[in-house]
């Protein structure tokens, strides 16, 4: 099959095969390996040059149980994600599965468990999609170099990658995202032979999503530590609490770093806002425990999202209501803004300035009661109860349209919309 077939193909089926994401909007990642031994940041083996034979002796300890792995997605579930991704191999080389591709994995070293089989068992039992993290960069194999300028070492690096995607796609029942990383040293897809690689993956999994990091575009991009934005093409955005590390640091050492709910909600929304997807990670230890307080924070987020889930979850429309207030975010359905208020006002008068079109009813989604407001040309007057947030103080009013929403900007100051609102 060459490209243009494969492209076709890809963009024929993309809206069936992608239907429940852009429904989920928040999933976990879960970054585990041999860094979660050595606990000083992921990419330690490379960056700190480390040799390998010292590098992958920390293989023996690392200790995840069965009951560890159902833990990460029993927090998942509760925390309100709809999917989780857990990093099968990372660049350090090693399988978090039974493989007999590459011997070097956790069924022979450790507690010699097969992390990716206790995965996906979870997941079904929890109701969760699955996703499987494989990076294509690799620090332990022979050829992994070579194979950028040697032909046979490009043979030989290039069928050991399929081969383990292979075991992947077929061993473990249906897997619902393949999250590709660091496709180095190749430089371009033909060196990866990508577009046969991610043939062989459908084949194998139909239903599957491919996210952008195998030299091709696939089905959705995965911005970094970082808001994408661009309502053009499907995003995920991928984070971590800590915005240092993705593997396992001490936890006294990183507290002084974390995001806190408040954050963590807030960056959701804004992404939710924008269309796109929010994949955030967590990081086990070498026993596979998460962090007591990443155990708290997420706590928090699934409480409020209990409460608030439907500002969340499901498709939005492209935002029109901009800036009405700054302490707020508006994510719109059709003839529905929810406003998303982080800063509750001292007087309890929230004031969202602008000319909407016509609105029946406003809402308070904390207690379901109906708020007194009051509409004028310079924008819309709502009088909040005194119990309008959660504990985290984030709360949020929906505003019902009597037909579409239609909105303009700071009309009393056509310098800051450019006289669009005249």
């Amino acid at each position: 099959m060459n490209f243009e077939e494969y492209e076709n193909n890809r963009l024929m089926t993309l809206p069936k095969r992608i239907d429940w994401w852009l429904d989920a909007r928040f999933g976990m990642f879960i970054h585990v390996g041999l860094y979660s031994v050595k606990a000083d940041h992921e990419w330690s083996k490379g960056n700190q040059n480390i040799e390998r034979e010292e590098y992958n002796q920390l293989a023996n300890g690392l200790n995840i149980t069965e009951e560890a792995i159902e833990s990460w997605v029993k927090l998942a579930y509760k925390t309100g994600m709809k999917y989780v991704v857990l990093t099968t191999r990372h660049h350090e080389g090693f399988s978090l599965w039974n493989s007999s591709v590459n011997e070097f994995n956790s069924t022979n070293y450790g507690s010699q468990i097969d992390v990716v089989k206790y995965f996906v068992k979870y997941c079904r039992k929890y109701g969760l999609r699955i996703g499987l993290y494989f990076s294509l960069m690799d620090w332990n194999h022979d050829d992994a170099y070579s194979c950028m300028i040697d032909e046979d070492a490009n043979k030989r690096f290039t069928d050991y990658i399929k081969g383990m995607l292979r075991e992947l796609m077929i061993d473990y029942g249906k897997i619902d995202v393949l999250w590709y990383d660091i496709p180095r040293p190749m430089l371009d897809a033909k060196g990866w032979d990508s577009v046969s690689m991610n043939e062989m993956v459908r084949q194998l999994q139909p239903q599957i999503i491919i996210n952008n990091r195998s030299r091709l575009a696939e089905d959705f991009i995965t911005p970094e530590e970082k808001i994408g934005g661009s309502q053009d093409v499907y995003w995920e955005s991928c984070m971590t609490l800590n915005r240092l590390s993705w593997g396992y640091i001490n936890e006294e050492q990183i507290q002084p770093y974390l995001m806190t709910p408040q954050q963590v909600i807030r960056t959701l929304i804004e992404i939710i806002s924008k269309k796109g997807n929010l994949l955030l990670n967590v990081n086990p230890d070498a026993n596979g425990k998460i962090p007591n307080s990443t155990l708290s924070i997420l706590k928090s987020v699934g409480q409020w999202l209990k409460v608030f889930g439907e500002v969340v979850y499901g498709r939005n429309t492209p935002t029109k209501i901009h800036r009405a207030n700054d302490l707020c975010i508006s994510i719109e359905r059709e003839n529905i803004a929810y406003i998303v208020n982080f800063i509750r006002p001292l007087n309890g008068l929230l004031r969202l300035g602008g000319e909407f079109s016509a609105v029946t009813e406003v809402v308070d989604l904390y207690t379901s009661n109906s708020l007194t407001f009051n509409q004028s040309s310079e924008g819309i007057d709502i009088t909040l109860n005194e119990e309008f947030s959660s504990e985290l103080g984030i709360g949020v009013v929906k505003l019902i349209f009597e037909k579409d929403i239609e909105y303009k900007r700071a009309t009393l100051y056509p310098q800051i919309n450019e006289g669009r609102f005249i």
